[in-house]
């Protein structure tokens, strides 16, 4: 009876120690990746809670507001070291408080164009836009861009377009009660929307009237999510995070946002070549129908920069004005 017993615990010890070698050969690239992350970052200040492949996520919120505040606490007493990070499991966030180093990454031309692996999950919407593309076609891109901001007729507009909608957001503010706080988040977003919408795509959704709504909503939660799929390790992997509720409604919004700024562009385009655009404020979209001939570029080339656009416009924008607030 006890050689049996001890036959069983053999097995089992034999086959934990199969399963392990399995999964160790399976994760192999990953486990030498994230050594080498460990050891490249080693001497790096960090939490002293930090634990192994964990890292800080015990002690990061969920909540994305609290997430923010408590990140924001960490960095409150790490400003007077020049260089900080927190991990997200074995994903390390760096945050710089002095200059020094910062120049390598920033003040190197365009050696250093290759972005982190956060900005993969913003590719389902933006493709490989110029915010995440590199090499040869990042530098196509932004050439063909770079014009958009020279223009003085797209500047001009763009200017009478941020007074309209500036206007349209103070007769929403002056509306409200002043009696209780309030969050200004849903307003000013609401406005870099209209603003960045008609910039890039000539077309006036009425976010601040609460037109289009759809796309709106879609948009805003688009970006939530994204944003919330990066702090959260276990949403990372594709498979992992189509099975969720937010992978699925990532995917309903995403279905949303590229059908309306397809048909937008469709639209645009036929005006365009029948010559029906005349009379209308030029639009960054119409920059882009102009050079499509000359650079080669498709409609889902289009649409790629005016998502991006769309996404880089709005949502830092919106962010910059609140924290002004």
């Amino acid at each position: 009876m006890a050689f049996i017993s001890f036959l069983l615990l053999f097995i089992i010890f034999v086959i934990l120690i199969i399963l392990i070698i399995l999964i160790c050969l399976v994760f192999k690239q990953w486990i030498i990746h994230c050594i080498q992350i460990s050891q490249a970052y080693k001497n790096i200040p960090c939490l002293p809670s930090k634990l192994p492949i964990l890292g800080d996520i015990l002690t990061l919120p969920l909540d994305s507001y609290k997430f923010t505040k408590r990140v924001a606490e960490i960095y409150g007493y790490a400003k007077h070291k020049d260089l900080y990070c927190i991990w997200l499991g074995t994903y390390p966030l760096l945050a710089f408080f002095h200059p020094v180093g910062l120049e390598v990454s920033f003040f190197s031309g365009t050696k250093h164009i290759t972005k982190s692996s956060d900005y993969m999950y913003v590719q389902p919407w933006l493709r490989t836009g110029l915010l995440t593309s590199a090499g040869t076609k990042w530098k196509n891109r932004r050439r063909i861009l770079t014009p958009a901001f020279h223009d003085k007729d797209l500047l001009t507009n763009s200017v009478d377009i941020f007074n309209e909608q500036a206007a349209i957001l103070i007769q929403r503010l002056a509306c409200m009660k002043l009696d209780k706080e309030v969050n200004l988040y849903s307003y000013i977003a609401s406005c870099a929307l209209d603003i960045i919408c008609e910039a890039a795509m000539g077309l006036n959704i009425g976010a601040q009237h609460q037109r289009n709504s759809e796309y709106v909503d879609a948009v805003l939660k688009l970006t939530d999510l994204i944003l919330k799929r990066q702090r959260m390790p276990w949403m990372w992997p594709d498979f992992l995070f189509n099975l969720l509720p937010e992978g699925r409604e990532h995917n309903r919004c995403l279905n949303i946002v590229h059908q309306f700024t397809k048909k937008v562009i469709d639209d645009r385009a036929q005006d365009f070549h029948a010559n029906q655009i005349h009379g209308k404020r030029s639009a960054f979209l119409d920059l882009l129908l102009k050079q499509m001939h000359d650079e080669q570029l498709t409609l889902v080339d289009i649409q790629e920069e005016v998502d991006t656009f769309m996404f880089e416009g709005h949502d830092t924008t919106a962010a910059s004005m609140n924290f002004t607030c």
